[in-house]
């Protein structure tokens, strides 16, 4: 399945957005790199995947490893103060990815250009198994229920279709967390699944960086681990 966005970012970068933007005085950036990791065709894959915020208007971001490879990011969600490299299915790939830094620069609206740092750095962290998934028409209610995850500082649930597209945006949950119901009258849908449709979940496991500040850990993501449910909605 291919998907269009990040959707851990969406659900979890409200709080950054709101205090970088409060202060114009200061030019703060914040660049990150993690890792994804998925079953695409019954085998495990690896990528990786780069944000860049900010609290000015950003023009372009060059990511680069310190082997020389480099990466474009784009503007992200529609919005100019963050831009991300979001990786396709066909970019993951069964080897695991190097630890190493990455270089970012930076070129605002305005034309400054800064130069920012990140390290990769990840503990291959196991998948969630979701051990069920379902919309409960008598009670309105979607029930999903997962497996928990050792290293784990969080979830995030997301609703698909079966062409890829987010039904909806990311639900949070924390550490402690394995199942949750939702109720379906609460739910802003992007998308509004048929009756009878095949929908799928997906429930990211995240996991911050060691020693990251409490204030933005959700902007020090070490690595990601998917794994996904199909179900009928009906």
């Amino acid at each position: 399945m291919k998907h269009i966005r990040n959707i851990l970012f969406t659900a979890l970068a409200t709080v950054f957005l709101g205090s970088c933007l409060s202060d114009e005085e200061t030019i703060n950036v914040y660049s990150d790199v993690y890792v994804f990791k998925r079953t695409i065709n019954d085998t495990m894959r690896y990528a990786t995947t780069h944000f860049t915020y900010a609290n000015v208007a950003l023009e372009s971001v060059i990511a680069e490893s310190n082997a020389g490879e480099t990466v474009s990011l784009i503007s992200h969600e529609g919005s100019s103060y963050y831009m991300a490299y979001i990786p396709e299915e066909d970019e993951y790939s069964t080897e695991l990815p190097e630890e190493t830094e990455f270089s970012y620069t930076v070129t605002t609206q305005s034309g400054e250009v800064i130069e920012d740092y990140d390290q990769l750095t990840y503990d291959d962290m196991d998948l969630p198994a979701v051990s069920s998934a379902g919309y409960d028409e008598s009670t309105n209610l979607i029930e999903v229920a997962w497996t928990s995850v050792n290293g784990a500082d969080g979830y995030v649930v997301v609703f698909y279709n079966s062409s890829g597209e987010a039904l909806t945006g990311g639900f949070s949950y924390t550490e402690d967390d394995t199942e949750c119901e939702i109720d379906v009258s609460t739910i802003s849908w992007e998308i509004t699944p048929d009756s009878g449709e095949e929908c799928y979940v997906e429930v990211q496991a995240y996991a911050y960086e060691s020693g990251s500040d409490d204030t933005y850990q959700a902007y020090n993501i070490q690595e990601v681990s998917i794994a996904q449910k199909a179900f009928i909605w009906q």
